[in-house]
């Protein structure tokens, strides 16, 4: 499987590389985005643990990217990503080129397949965002289920060196394809035995319509990738969302179906509404996950979850919110914790 993916990289490549010439050079430009968050929590708490009540958290990044156009109408756009928090390492967590043209797009280097793009937001959010998953850690996490990046593809392949392919969209409908040759972020050579799970693919597709005053839209995909033991079968995965606009709403739903080869499943599903009016939005969103502690498990890790955001826009890109939170943990067999909360944060985009 490898080596096929691997080959048709290289022949798309090989059919951009004509003979043209760039109508202009390369101009840069810098873009970001920058948000803090504060907290305060009420939590059951474990004996020898002592919670502080209130936290924060910071998400911003700086992009840079450049692009041009060939005379042949192939646009190419080069990105980099460079996460600017103390909590991380002060380094580019995504760096690729993209060609697009009629044909789709084709993108090479470090980022995730197109099944993330393809999905974007699980569920419709007035203040946070996929990415700024902060409630997960304002509550202290008691089990395994998996709640960042837990439905798209991104949370087995983030920012890891790839290939991929996503088709124009013809009559709505969308075709991605991307591969990996590991899920670590290692380069080169790379021993199978002792890697992460390697030679990822997935194979993603996205529809959106519209009718009379509103929109929707549906996407899913497969994703399939090798055991770090040598085995044909590491992580296997399949997810849908669905999503529906019309006048100032948005209600969307996704789920998610993990099978790895430790045979400790995972499913999640979450729904969500929001409303948008003037510069206010409002949004309510619920989380049900579950991960088993081997096949046929009769007891799982279990997390329920529930969110309530309001925010303000104070110009375009600018705006400020309040989230109100509350969620149950349950390890497989294991005492019931509760935990709630408010969050406090700015965002902006520039």
């Amino acid at each position: 499987m490898s080596k096929r993916f691997h080959s048709a990289g290289i022949l798309i490549l090989l059919l951009l590389a004509t003979s043209a010439q760039a109508a202009d050079p390369i101009k840069l430009r810098i873009g970001g985005k920058l948000a803090h968050f504060f907290f305060a929590t009420d939590q059951d708490r474990l004996p020898g643990k002592n919670l502080n009540t209130t936290g924060g958290f910071t998400d911003t990044e700086i992009y840079f990217s450049g692009k041009t156009t060939l005379d042949n109408g192939i646009e190419i756009k080069a990105t980099v990503q460079l996460e600017a928090e103390a909590k991380n390492d002060h380094n580019a967590d995504e760096q690729y080129v993209a060609f697009s043209g009629g044909f789709g797009r084709v993108r090479v280097g470090q980022k995730e397949g197109p099944n993330a793009g393809m999905i974007e937001n699980p569920v419709p959010q007035a203040l946070l965002t996929t990415d700024q998953e902060v409630i997960r850690d304002a509550i202290e996490p008691r089990t395994g289920v998996v709640i960042k990046d837990a439905f798209t593809f991104k949370r087995f392949v983030d920012d890891v060196m790839g290939i991929s392919y996503t088709s124009p969209s013809i009559g709505g409908l969308k075709i991605g394809v991307g591969y990996h040759p590991t899920t670590d972020s290692v380069g080169g050579v790379f021993d199978q035995g002792g890697a992460k799970d390697n030679n990822a693919f997935d194979v993603s597709a996205a529809y959106a319509g519209e009718f009379e005053g509103g929109s929707y839209r549906v996407a899913g995909g497969y994703f399939h990738s090798s055991s770090r033991d040598g085995g044909t079968d590491g992580e296997k995965a399949m997810n849908l969302s669905l999503g529906l606009a019309y006048g100032g709403w948005d209600i969307g739903g996704s789920y998610v179906d993990v099978t790895p080869d430790d045979q400790q499943d995972q499913r999640a599903w979450e729904v969500g509404v929001a409303y948008t009016v003037g510069p206010w939005g409002v949004s309510s969103n619920y989380f049900h996950g579950t991960k088993s502690l081997f096949a046929g498990a009769p007891v799982k890790d279990e997390v329920d979850r529930f969110v309530l955001q309001v925010t303000y826009k104070l110009a375009r890109n600018i705006k400020i919110g309040i989230a109100g939170f509350y969620a149950e943990q349950q390890p497989a067999g294991g005492q019931k914790t509760e935990g709630s909360g408010v969050l406090g944060g700015l965002s902006l985009k520039f």
